[in-house]
This record gives C-alpha cells, sequence and structure tokens, in this order.
C-alpha cells in the first residue's frame, strides 16, 4: 500500500504533533507501506531545534515543501495565507499523483478537502475540533474515505457534531517507541547521568508548559512537600521563562525546558512519580473541553511504559487509558488532592509497584506499530468498501414549500423510498437553503449539504462534497459545471402547450425551454414519469428514445390516516388540484352547472390553493351561476383534513388538461371513489380502465359522464373495485427500486 501522509505543521518542532507525526509514518513503514511524507518547510524554522521531519533510519521518503510565502507574522491572516499557498503546493506534488493510487492520510483538513473533491482516497487524522465555523468544518471532513481519531470520546463528537457516520470512524490511540525504553539502568545512576538531585523523591511532569495541562496545579501542590523536587520538563522557550519567573522562588521546582525526546525515558525512569495533572479549566475554552474529553497525550503511554507509578487527574480523557488498576486517580484541579495521591504514591509501595507493573503490561497495547496497524486495516476496510458502495446525490428541489403540490411531495417521498431499503449505498441531500423543519428521514447513511441561493445556486455542486451520480427531481442542472453521471427526471412540459399572456412570461417560457433542454441533454440519462412526458421530450427537445426510461410514481395512501371534519354536503363531485389554467376548473365548474340543472341535489367541492387571474375567473364563473350555492372552494387543506373529504365523496372528477403523473386519480381510487378523467397526456396511463375517460375541451361530454356515473350503480361498482386493483401497480418504493436499478447501471 502506497501513503502519502500530509501535514501543514512546521519542523523541526519542540511540540508533541511531530512526535505524533513522525512515529505514525515510521511505523506505517514499519508495517509494510511505502510512505512518503510532505510537510512544510519554512527558511525561519531551518535553524530552530526540536523533532526532524525527516526519517532517521530511512523508512520512510519525506519530501519538503517550501512555500515562497511565509506569512506567520501577519497573525490570523497570514496563518490562512499559508494554509492556502500550502493547498496549492500540495495539488500540484509530483508525489500525490493522478492516478488516484496512493491513500492519503492528512492533518490538514484543507488539502485533504481539496484532494476528496479531485476523487482521492483521503483520511484524516483529526487530533482536535475547531471553536468556530463547525458547519464548515463539517462539510469539509465528511466527504473523506475515513476519519482516524485517538480517542472514543471523539466518536461521539464526530457523529453529533460533523454527521459522520459511525462506519467511517477509526480509533487509534497515540503510542510509545519500545526501543526508546530498552534499557536497564539503575535509577541511581540515571539521576547522576541526568544532573539530578539524588537526596530526594522526584515527582516528575514532562510536557507543554500550559494551563490546560495542570502545571500550575502542580506547582501549587509542590508547596506542601518542600523534601521533594518538582521536576518540569518541556515546554516552548517563552512558556519556561514565564513559568520560571513565576516560581523562581519555590526552591524545590526544577525546571529543565525542552529535551530532546529520546533522552525523555531517561527521564521518566529517574523519577519516582510521574505526574498527569490535566485540568477542566483554561483561558481558552476549546483546550478545557479538550482536556476533559479528548485528549490522547504520547506522554501518558511513556509514563506507562516507564514502569514510575502514574499520579494522574481523573478525567473522561485520562479514563479511557488509566483506571484504580494502572494509576492513583485523583480529582482534577485539586492542589490539595493531588498531593494525597503523590503522598500515596511514595508511602504505599505495594500498591506504587502494582499499578506500575499493571500499566508497564497495558503499555504493549498503545504501541505506534500498534497504531499503524489499527490505521492499515481501517484503510484496507474502508477502501474496500468504498469500492462496493455508491455516493448518491440527490438534489431535493423545489422542498419546504409551505403548501407542497404534486411535485415537491413526489420528490420527498422517492427519496424517503429510496432510503427506507437501500442501507448500503451513501445518500448526499442536497438543499437550496436550510430546512425550516428538521428533515426525517429513515437510515443513518444520509446527510444534508446546503448548496446556498441565488440564481446559479446549483453551480455550488463542484464545491460540494462529490458523488458518483447526481440525481435531478427537475430538468435543471448546473449552469456552469456539469456533473457527468446525473438522472434528470422530467414531470411535465405545461408551459409548452399554454399560450403566454404576456411578453414577459413568453420570455420566460423560451429561456426555461432552453435551459430544460440543455439539462435534458447533458444529463447521462433521463427518466420520465409518464409515457406521455416521455413522447414530449422526444418532440420537444429531439432526445433519443433509449436514453430515456419511463418509471410511474408511486401515490399516497391518504384514506389510512385519520380525518379531520370539514364541513361538507351529503352528495357531492370532488376536485383536488391547484386553481390553474392546466388543471381546467373552469370547464369542471362548467360541466357541472350543466349537470345540476336536473340534477339539484349534487354539490361540487374544490380542493386546492390558488391566486391570480385564473383562480380569480374560476371563482368568479362559479359565483355567478345558478349552481353557486352548491359550488364549494375549500382551499388548501391538510392530509388528514383531506383524507376526510376523499372518504365522503361520491365521484371524483378530475379533467385535467396537462398532466406528467395525475396522483389525485390514484388517491381517489385507492379510497374507493368512481373516478372520471382525461384522456390526454398520462391520464389513460395513470387511471386506465378503472376511469371514465373523456376529452377535457368538451364540457358536454364531462357533464355527461357525471350523468352516466351517477345513475348506473353497476358502473360505480365496477369502477371502484377496477380502481382498488390498477393502483396496486403503483408504490413509491417500485419508483425507488427502478430508479435504484438505473443509479446502479450508471455507476458500473
Amino acid at each position: 500500500m502506497k501513503i502519502v501522509y500530509i501535514t501543514n505543521a512546521r519542523f523541526p518542532t519542540r511540540k508533541a504533533y511531530g512526535i505524533n507525526v513522525v512515529k505514525t509514518c515510521e511505523a506505517l513503514a514499519h508495517a509494510g507501506a511505502e510512505v512518503t511524507l510532505l510537510a512544510p518547510s519554512y527558511r525561519r524554522d531551518k535553524l530552530n531545534d526540536g523533532i526532524s521531519c525527516f526519517s532517521a533510519d530511512n523508512t520512510f521518503t519525506t519530501h519538503s515543501i517550501a512555500p515562497y510565502i511565509d506569512a506567520v507574522v501577519l497573525g490570523w491572516f497570514g496563518f490562512w495565507i499559508n494554509r492556502v499557498v500550502f493547498v496549492a503546493h500540495i495539488l500540484c506534488a509530483k508525489e500525490i499523483g493522478k492516478t488516484k493510487e496512493k491513500i492519503i492520510l492528512t492533518r490538514d483538513e484543507l488539502s485533504g478537502w481539496a484532494l476528496t473533491l479531485l476523487g482521492h482516497d483521503v483520511f484524516y487524522d483529526l487530533h482536535g475540533f475547531p471553536a468556530h465555523k463547525k458547519w464548515l468544518w463539517a462539510r469539509i471532513v465528511r466527504g473523506m474515505t475515513g476519519i482516524i481519531v485517538t480517542s472514543h470520546s471523539k466518536i461521539d463528537r464526530c457523529t453529533h457534531l460533523l454527521g459522520i457516520s459511525r462506519e467511517k470512524i477509526a480509533v487509534a490511540p497515540n503510542g510509545f517507541d519500545p526501543a526508546l525504553f530498552d534499557f536497564d539502568t539503575e535509577k541511581s545512576v540515571l539521576k547522576e547521568k541526568l544532573d539530578l538531585p539524588k537526596d530526594k523523591h522526584i515527582i516528575m511532569y514532562t510536557g507543554g508548559l500550559y494551563d490546560w495541562k495542570g502545571i500550575f496545579v502542580l506547582a501549587e501542590a509542590s508547596a506542601l512537600f518542600p523534601d521533594l523536587h518538582f521536576v518540569f520538563i518541556g515546554g516552548m522557550p517563552w512558556d519556561v521563562l514565564s513559568f520560571t519567573k513565576k516560581y523562581s522562588e519555590r526552591r524545590n521546582i526544577i525546571i529543565r525546558g525542552y529535551e530532546p525526546h529520546n533522552k525523555i525515558p531517561l527521564y521518566l525512569r529517574a523519577a519516582d512519580v510521574l505526574v498527569l495533572p490535566n485540568s477542566r479549566v483554561s483561558k481558552d475554552k476549546i483546550f478545557s473541553a479538550h482536556s476533559e474529553a479528548d485528549t490522547s497525550p504520547i506522554k501518558l503511554f511513556e509514563y506507562m511504559a516507564s514502569g514510575t507509578p502514574i499520579v494522574a487527574s481523573d478525567l473522561p480523557s485520562i479514563r479511557e487509558i488509566l483506571n484504580k488498576k494502572n494509576a492513583i486517580l485523583v480529582k482534577p484541579d485539586d492542589a490539595v488532592a493531588l498531593g494525597s495521591g503523590i503522598t500515596v504514591a511514595l508511602q504505599n509501595r505495594a500498591l506504587s509497584h502494582t499499578v506500575s507493573e499493571q500499566a508497564l503490561l497495558e503499555s504493549k497495547n498503545y504501541t505506534w506499530r500498534k497504531r499503524a496497524e489499527t490505521i492499515l486495516c481501517f484503510m484496507v476496510k474502508r477502501v474496500s468498501e468504498k469500492k462496493e458502495y455508491m455516493r448518491i446525490g440527490i438534489v431535493l428541489h423545489p422542498y419546504d414549500e409551505e403548501r407542497p403540490a404534486g411535485l415537491g411531495r413526489s420528490i420527498l417521498e422517492i427519496t424517503r423510498s429510496l432510503l427506507s431499503f437501500d442501507e448500503k449505498n451513501e445518500y448526499i441531500i442536497f438543499l437550496k437553503h436550510a430546512p425550516r423543519e428538521k428533515l426525517r428521514f429513515p437510515g443513518n447513511n444520509w446527510r444534508i449539504e446546503i448548496l446556498g441561493g441565488g440564481v446559479f445556486w446549483l453551480d455550488a455542486l463542484p464545491r460540494a462534497q462529490k458523488a458518483d451520480v447526481y440525481i435531478f427531481n427537475t430538468p435543471r442542472t448546473p449552469f456552469l459545471s456539469h456533473q457527468k453521471k446525473s438522472i434528470v427526471i422530467a414531470h411535465d412540459f405545461a408551459y409548452r402547450y399554454l399560450q403566454a399572456d404576456t411578453l414577459r412570461q413568453w420570455a420566460i417560457n423560451t429561456i426555461l425551454s432552453w435551459y430544460q433542454g440543455r439539462s435534458l441533454r447533458r444529463a447521462r440519462h433521463i427518466i420520465a414519469v409518464s409515457e406521455a412526458t416521455k413522447k414530449d421530450i422526444i418532440a420537444f427537445y429531439g432526445i433519443r428514445s433509449e436514453k430515456i426510461s419511463v418509471v410511474y410514481q408511486g401515490f399516497s395512501h391518504i384514506c389510512d390516516l385519520s380525518g379531520k371534519p370539514v364541513p361538507l354536503p351529503e352528495k357531492f363531485f370532488l376536485f383536488v388540484g391547484v386553481l390553474k389554467q392546466r388543471k381546467n376548473v373552469e370547464n369542471a365548474i362548467k360541466a357541472f352547472i350543466q349537470f345540476h340543472t336536473q340534477n339539484r341535489d349534487y354539490h361540487l367541492v374544490i380542493v386546492g390553493s390558488g391566486e391570480g387571474e385564473y383562480a380569480r375567473k374560476s371563482k368568479y364563473l362559479a359565483g355567478q351561476s345558478a349552481a353557486a350555492a352548491h359550488i364549494h372552494f375549500l382551499g388548501f387543506l391538510t392530509d388528514n383534513e383531506l383524507a376526510y373529504v376523499y372518504k365522503r365523496a361520491t365521484v371524483f372528477l378530475f379533467p385535467s388538461l396537462i398532466e406528467g403523473f395525475g396522483f389525485p386519480v390514484l388517491e381517489a381510487m385507492d379510497c374507493g371513489i368512481p373516478v372520471i378523467t382525461s384522456k390526454t397526456f398520462s391520464l389513460p396511463e395513470v387511471g386506465g380502465d378503472a376511469a371514465l375517460l373523456i376529452n377535457p375541451l368538451d364540457v358536454n361530454e364531462i357533464s355527461s359522464a357525471m350523468e352516466k356515473l351517477i345513475h348506473n350503480p353497476g358502473l360505480q361498482k365496477n369502477c371502484i373495485l377496477m380502481g382498488k386493483e390498477y393502483v396496486a401497480k403503483f408504490s413509491w418504493e417500485k419508483a425507488a427500486r427502478q430508479i435504484h436499478a438505473i443509479i446502479a447501471s450508471l455507476y458500473d
């Protein structure tokens, strides 16, 4: 396996990340991987001492990236300049390659994100969480092939904070190098060699001199033991200077500052007690949280490997590794409690021997080699799994309308059905805006990406998480970018049949037709919701038939809902749909007025929202007729109210002019209502032989069908029985499975 490890951290360094990076690379190489480390090399750092990014025994290769710009002196702004420049260098690095055969392991999320977008397998070596812009950070890391964390507590934060599924996370704690502890030297000899006091016990701390490390609590505890020496190893020069100044009068405190890492095991075995006094308190809240729940300090494993008794703060992050059997745990941020723990360690020799021996035994589980093996196994598993599953992107638009019509409901139901049976693949739900209410879909193999608003909002897709296949629920794809494997779902092209009332509307329709035609031609495959829609696509846009599949939609079993009462007449014809010209509401009203002259005990109930000139004309037509008292406009109804109305209707009247797929027809049949509908567009496909088909432009024919059905109980019963049987052919699950098969064919 070829691995490229990327870090944007500065080298040489005195900080612990340097140990983590170099030792992880060495261990991966020793475990059989071919490892290349990419790390920056700034001029100002070349004279620094500390840990080098180069392998001491050439087990891995290091390529130093020398950016032309080092803007660190500009503060926060310069920090981001450096990061962006580093990413640019990474994208041009020949070590990455274009074949994508190498696996990327990175501590730098920005370069990892960029390489993910280019299709590389990227694993993020996560060691902490951001204080701000968590949504942006989540968006960056969620698309990576896998996330490697150093503690189990980070799993919960990754799943809840970042929305990453548990299967994409592996726990690989930090470790220690057993070779550094392969010596057997007496404690007295070590003290002499390291120039440490021999006459008194030594209480030792190694690591950074930060408040969240609990160093000030340990320093305060030293005042309780004037006969003990408290030795502090580590810290940056400015921290050492500040700490020395603060405790210059404390004679039993010895501050050694930075020591080369290979000398640390000597110090640890020279000590009588090792202290890990991590704190819950810090001037920076992010570090106090990190100390309490997330940290996996390298020194902890080195403490365990030294065989010296450990006194540590009783924090969740520490308890993942230490317990009462392998350490002496004390209340954090309490100098007296810490002092009591030190006293126990020194006076209870039997306990100290027991816990130190147990810690030494358990330390074998926390070597760098063990970490590398965990990472390699996880990489192999995730990469193989990735080949077996698809990442499917669904553009869920239009969605979150205040009063969703058929299209909005269709999009939602198809997505829900796909997720109901497909637990294997990963789904990215792309939204234009954040939804007003939380999306509720089955399973945990989906997540949301918000693309943002604007005219060209779909062109944010290339900057979002990459999918293997994209589904666009309308013939509107990105204008400035192109997704090679895309499926466009087409419902209808009503505007192509209706005459524009104004020059503005004509211009909008012309642009829309061009845009939709462009989207359909650029799609890899097209799904039409009916044969009628397929014929329109071929006729309007000249697209070959083989590129188009017909997938009939499902419908909502609305009558399974408990009904919410609304005022209704006893016997009535029911129309359900928005009050628009394409729905042919005026002819439904005219036909009922004609029917009403001989059948005065029937009513017409119209359900559906509507504004604008056509809705006003329809209501005026009804209001000025002799049947005005028998025509009722109920407006928009909730699903429960609509269920109540459906269950009480005598006949469902749906003489629509243009339908890509008539959901209300199937809903009515499922509710056991005889149906009158049009013989145009998709409605003969949806109604079949179970409905009475009429010419929607012929008012007399519509009225005659109403008469025929009302006065023929046998025909009513036959329509109901056939309707119940016919609707069984349609379901959202069936539609979703057909769409899933098309997705799979594109992926292959």
